[in-house]
């Protein structure tokens, strides 16, 4: 991003792969966010909370928590029904009146749902008893999937007085008890974690028991939730590897649960639960250390530990990974700014065939996006149409492993042409092209460059009843398929003889969301490259063609 002046408080996702690295950040529309997006899978839906912007009263601001939701199989369906709409189109002069509004049903089903307030009363226990209009919270949520349901704990304090202390509250989003799968799920309250005065908390489902990590002076605090009484319980004594931690983070993975414990000061230690005992926290090397500025995300995905962290010393995420001996030296994220940490979800995604791990991202920005100008439009040819426009077939033409593809087709007519005075019969035609990428399990319009060959071929009649094609001549096309819409590119042939024509388009497209520009290998580039080098933003345009008499 270039630098900018103005704070950007929209949401930011992307996604990594171990055979490509990070790809390049989207803007998740319609989601603003202060700081703290976290992700997790329900079931069939996944889940992005994060705190809203300050509703507070003078300087002592609060935050709301919002969130928004997803349901991948939804897409999917809408997605198998557009191509089985677009397979039943193939080949007829019009369109399918159904396919426009298949295409607005796939948009919507790949669309986050809207931001909306988490609507349940909070409360927490103690010498009084406060209640919230809505939930409000001072610090980052923590939020996990246990037994069927998202368990959210939030730092509240009385947002009339800004001097109460703070406390942990536990909030729950799933269906009441006893209820079938079509039964809608709700907010809820749940219950106070027994640490008055705490800022913040990890939250970590393990062996069937649901833990929460809180950081102290003195050491931390480990509580474990009864699920007979839905309260929590305090862990009797005091973890001494997080004393003094302002911040940590924790995910399980492998045989335990593995701890990141940070002061602030650069001193960053690790250390692992067994679900009985605590190892001895090791710190972390100092090219790691160094480089923590505030909270880490932690992810367990294809065996090894991930870690994604605001480096010190500007507004950029860092990513380093732990392969069960030690961390790797951090890696700066280039082109997703931030000073916040992310939220990361591990998960499994892309076309029917090659599913692969992942790891989705969500970070808040850093800086205000200023799209380009857009560029003027090309002036209108001089030319006026004589007959009938033809439109040709759509075909598609996909790269490696289906994650890019084109989607082409060619429309043209007779027309007559002036050229000083002087008017000519011949072909305008149109090569029409709309990239998209895997992402989000249904394919996304893309961003990439098309190079592309228009050819003209006379349709000759044969003696023995045939016809050959003679071929007249080539056109070169380079242009720019822009996401989210239908991008083209003119051609035209004058002086041409009474007859039937044919027009082919073919070529490559290049670039997009799975590119990696520059990579020739896998494992470890910084691209989206597959094995062996391959480019997964590289795709060939299928033949599309049309026939027009003049």
């Amino acid at each position: 991003m270039a630098d900018q002046t103005v704070d950007d408080r929209n949401l930011w996702r992307s996604v990594y792969r171990r055979e490509g690295g990070w790809g390049p950040d989207s803007r998740f529309p319609g989601h603003r966010s202060a700081a703290g997006p976290v992700l997790v899978a329900l079931d069939d839906e996944l889940l992005c909370l994060h705190l809203g912007e300050p509703n507070g009263k003078g300087e002592h601001d609060v935050l709301d928590l919002r969130w928004t939701g997803f349901v991948p199989d939804g897409a999917r369906l809408r997605a198998a029904e557009l191509d089985a709409l677009r397979e039943r189109a193939t080949g007829q002069a019009e369109p399918d009146a159904g396919i426009a509004a298949a295409e607005a049903a796939v948009a919507e089903a790949v669309t986050w749902a809207p931001d909306a307030v988490v609507g349940t009363a909070v409360h927490y226990e103690g010498s009084t008893r406060v209640r919230y209009e809505n939930a409000v919270s001072t610090g980052a949520p923590a939020a996990a999937v246990h037994n069927g349901a998202v368990h959210v704990l939030l730092t509240v304090r009385d947002a009339e007085d800004p001097d109460s202390p703070a406390q942990l509250v536990e909030l729950t989003y799933g269906r009441p008890q006893g209820a079938g799968a079509d039964t809608a799920r709700v907010w809820r309250e749940g219950r106070a974690l027994p640490v008055p005065g705490a800022t913040g908390a990890a939250l970590v489902p393990f062996r069937g028991a649901l833990h929460a990590f809180v950081p102290g002076v003195e050491g931390g605090v480990h509580c474990v939730r009864d699920e007979a009484s839905e309260q929590w319980r305090r862990v009797a004594g005091s973890v001494e590897a997080l004393a003094g931690a302002s911040f940590l983070a924790a995910a399980a993975h492998a045989d335990g649960i593995h701890v990141l414990a940070g002061d602030g000061t650069g001193r960053t230690v690790h250390v692992v639960f067994d679900g009985t005992d605590w190892t001895v926290p090791v710190e972390l090397a100092d090219a790691v250390a160094v480089a923590v500025a505030g909270n880490v995300a932690l992810a367990s995905s294809d065996g090894v530990l991930h870690a994604v962290l605001p480096g010190r010393g500007g507004p950029r995420l860092l990513h380093t990974v732990f392969d069960g001996t030690a961390w790797t030296p951090p890696v700066a994220v280039e082109g997703h700014d931030s000073r916040h940490a992310p939220g990361l979800l591990a998960l499994t995604d892309g076309p029917e065939g090659d599913r692969r791990s992942a790891l989705l991202m969500v970070h808040r920005g850093v800086e205000d996006f200023v799209p380009p100008p857009r560029p003027a439009p090309p002036a209108a040819p001089s030319v006026t149409a004589t007959g009938d426009w033809v439109v040709g077939a759509t075909v598609e033409g996909y790269g490696s492993g289906g994650w890019s593809r084109a989607r082409s087709h060619v429309e043209a007519g007779p027309a007559e042409f002036e050229d000083g005075g002087r008017a000519t019969r011949g072909v305008l035609a149109e090569a029409l092209v709309r990239a998209e990428y895997y992402w989000g399990f249904c394919y996304q319009a893309d961003t990439a460059a098309i190079a592309g060959r228009a050819a003209l071929y006379e349709v000759v009649a044969v003696p023995d009843g045939g016809e050959r094609l003679e071929h007249l001549g080539d056109q070169d096309r380079h242009f720019s398929a822009t996401a989210g819409a239908v991008s083209r590119s003119t051609v035209s042939w004058p002086d041409l003889g009474a007859g039937t024509y044919e027009i082919r388009f073919t070529g490559r497209r290049s670039g997009g969301h799975w590119s990696a520009a520059g990579s020739t290998g896998s494992g470890g580039s910084t691209g989206s490259t597959g094995t062996g080098g391959v480019d997964l933003g590289d795709a060939e345009l299928a033949v599309s063609t049309v026939r027009v008499t003049v």
